[in-house]
């Protein structure tokens, strides 16, 4: 039975380790963004502050209030160019609260950035379909035009939506 446990427990381990391998194979997972030194320190004693305030906090342990943290942190990930950490953080985010919009808007921006389009282009979705705010409409009809142009019946669905919900005729 112990066998089985630990063989279990190694296979856990390489199946997420490996995960995330395929997950990350040809995608940019860091731009250089020329922070100056200063300020790239004062972000990462942020980070390692607002990581402390979370602590050791998950599964059941997480707290609705680390959202903000959550958020913030993988957006100063993304600010110091470490692409890897700002997708980790902000699925934390989008795991933590999956109704919140920013979250996903800001995962969306990652993820083009580090080449995902396919996952930009669902999290784009998911930001629009929980707030349909102008700038995540715009950023997913933008992915939708230059990325996907073989998809045009979702671009106009996605602009005719955001002109119906404010009260406009198509």
């Amino acid at each position: 039975i112990i066998l089985i446990v630990v063989a279990a427990g190694v296979g856990a381990w390489w199946y997420s380790s490996n995960r995330e391998a395929a997950d990350s194979v040809g995608l940019v997972m860091f731009v250089d963004r020329n922070v100056p030194p200063e300020h790239q320190a004062r972000l990462t004693a942020d980070i390692a502050r607002m990581q402390s305030e979370i602590g050791e906090r998950v599964g059941d342990k997480k707290s609705m209030e680390d959202l903000n943290r959550w958020i913030n942190i993988g957006n100063l990930y993304f600010v110091l160019g470490n692409l890897r950490e700002a997708r980790a953080t902000l699925r934390e985010a989008v795991e933590l609260n999956a109704v919140n919009y920013v979250a996903w808007g800001n995962l969306g921006d990652v993820l083009v950035e580090m080449g995902d389009l396919d996952a930009a282009r669902a999290a784009y979705q998911q930001a629009v379909e929980l707030s349909n705010l102008v700038g995540y409409v715009l950023k997913y009809g933008h992915l939708l035009r230059a990325k996907f142009p073989n998809d045009p019946d979702e671009y106009e669905r996605v602009l005719l939506g955001a002109v119906a919900t404010r009260g406009q005729e198509q």
